[in-house]
C-alpha cells in the first residue's frame, strides 16, 4: 500500500481487488479471528478506518486475517460454512497495482541552463535544414550542480531515423561509447535528451511514446536527468514561433518503465498502457482517482523545469555529427584557423570536432586521446607530434 494508507484503504482495495463487500470486512492482525469458535467480537484492533497502517504497525510483509461471509452459489441448499476467511500478506496483495500519483512540488530540478552554441546549433538544424517537416533527437552531455540544477555544456547527434510523429535514435553505438569517454575527459557526463516535434497535427502537447523516452533516458542519468522539447507554434494570430521547454518525469513513471509496466505508448496519443508484469491477466493494475483502470494519461507524470543560459567554454564550430551535412577535413582546417585570439587548443575546444578526430584513426584512442583531450581542456599547449598530425589532416 501507499504511505500513509488507511484501513480504510485497505479495504476498498480488497473490495476492488478480492470482491469481498466493504462493509462484510473484518480485520485484524490477530489470527485467533479465524477461529471456527470465534464469532468476531473482541477483534477491534483494526476498527477505526481512518487509523493508518503504519500507526497500527503495519508494513509490507505483514499478515492481516480477514473474516467475512460468503455469498451462496449453489441452486440446491448447501451446508454453509461458519466463517470463511482468507490470510493475506499486504506486500503481495498491494503489488499487484499502482496508484497513480502526481510527484511532490519542488521534486524536479530548479532550473536547467543550456551553452547558447549547443542549443543554438540543434534549433538551427531543425529550423534551417528540417524545416520541423521530421522530428530529431539528441543526447545532452553536461554535469548537475549541488542544488539539483542541471548544465547542459553538448548535444551528440546519434545516428537516427524520424518521421513526422515517431523518432527512433540509435542508441548504445559504438560512437556513442566513444561519445561518452570523451565526453567524461572534458568533465561531463550524460543529463538527459533534448528532441523536436514536427508540425504535424497532434492533440497533445506531449505523446505517450515520447514521456517514454524521458524515462528512459531519466534513468539512464541515475533519475537526475531532463528532457528538452523544441516545437514549433502557431500563436493566436498566426505568427509561428519556436518554443523551447523542458521536463522531468516522475520517479513513479522512472520506475514502472523499468520494470516492464509499459504495454502500449503510442506516438499518436497520450495515453499510456500499463500492465503488471507479475499479474499479467489483470486488465485494471492502476489506480487513477480512485478507478482501476489499465491507463493514464502522461500528464500525470509531467514536471516543468524552467530554462535559462549560459555561454559555457566548449566551441560549436565544427558539423554535429550524423547530419546531411558531416564533418570533413576542409571543416577542421576551418576549426583550426580562428579566430586569431584563441591559441591553438583552444580552438580545438570543441566536442563535435573531438569525436569526429577520435574516428579518423590518426589517434590512439585508449592513449594519444585522453593526453590531447585533457591539454585541450585545460589550456595547455599541444604536444608537437599531435599537432604535426592534426595539422596533416586538416590539408588533405
Amino acid at each position: 500500500m501507499p504511505d500513509g494508507a488507511t484501513v480504510h484503504d485497505l479495504r476498498e482495495a480488497i473490495q476492488a481487488k478480492l470482491g469481498v463487500e466493504y462493509h462484510d470486512q473484518q480485520l485484524s492482525r490477530d489470527q485467533g479471528l479465524l477461529r471456527e469458535a470465534s464469532n468476531g467480537a473482541g477483534f477491534k484492533d483494526m476498527i477505526d478506518t481512518r487509523a493508518t497502517l503504519s500507526k497500527l504497525g503495519l508494513g509490507n510483509g505483514d499478515m492481516v486475517f480477514l473474516r467475512y461471509h460468503a455469498r451462496d452459489t449453489a441452486v440446491e441448499p448447501v451446508a454453509r460454512p461458519t466463517a470463511p476467511t482468507v490470510a493475506m500478506d499486504i506486500k503481495k496483495l498491494s503489488s499487484r497495482w499502482e496508484r497513480i500519483e502526481r510527484e511532490k512540488e519542488g521534486s524536479a530540478p530548479p532550473r536547467v541552463s543550456f551553452d547558447q552554441g549547443a542549443a543554438g546549433a540543434f534549433q538551427g538544424y531543425i529550423q534551417q535544414y528540417l524545416s520541423f517537416s521530421s522530428k530529431r533527437g539528441g543526447v545532452m552531455y553536461g554535469t548537475f550542480e549541488e542544488d539539483g540544477g542541471v548544465r547542459v555544456e553538448a548535444i551528440y547527434g546519434p545516428r537516427q531515423e524520424g518521421g513526422p510523429l515517431a523518432l527512433d535514435m540509435k542508441r548504445g553505438t559504438g560512437e556513442e561509447e566513444l561519445a561518452d569517454s570523451i565526453a567524461a575527459m572534458l568533465g561531463l557526463s550524460k543529463v538527459g535528451v533534448i528532441f523536436s516535434q514536427s508540425t504535424a497535427e497532434r492533440e497533445h502537447e506531449l505523446s505517450a511514446e515520447e514521456v517514454v523516452l524521458m524515462a528512459r533516458a531519466q534513468r539512464e542519468c541515475g533519475g537526475q536527468g531532463v528532457t528538452a522539447v523544441v516545437s514549433l507554434w502557431e500563436e493566436e494570430d498566426g505568427a509561428r514561433n519556436v518554443h523551447f521547454e523542458a521536463y522531468c518525469v516522475s520517479r513513479q513513471l522512472e520506475r514502472l518503465v523499468a520494470d516492464g509496466w509499459v504495454t502500449g505508448a503510442p506516438a499518436d496519443s497520450n495515453v499510456v498502457t500499463m500492465r503488471n508484469p507479475a499479474a499479467a491477466d489483470d486488465a485494471t493494475p492502476l489506480i487513477v482517482n480512485g478507478r482501476d483502470v489499465g491507463e493514464a494519461e502522461v500528464e500525470w507524470f509531467l514536471q516543468t523545469v524552467p530554462i535559462v543560459q549560459h555561454q559555457g567554454a566548449l566551441r560549436t564550430a565544427f558539423p554535429v555529427e550524423n547530419r546531411i551535412l558531416n564533418g570533413t577535413a576542409g571543416d577542421l582546417k576551418k576549426a583550426l584557423a580562428g579566430p586569431a585570439s584563441l591559441s591553438y587548443q583552444e580552438r580545438m575546444k570543441d566536442f563535435h570536432l573531438l569525436l569526429w578526430l577520435a574516428q579518423q584513426g590518426i589517434l590512439s584512442v585508449d592513449s594519444d586521446l585522453p593526453l590531447l583531450v585533457h591539454a585541450v581542456r585545460a589550456g595547455q599547449p599541444i604536444m608537437e607530434g599531435y599537432k604535426i598530425m592534426i595539422d596533416s589532416l586538416a590539408e588533405h
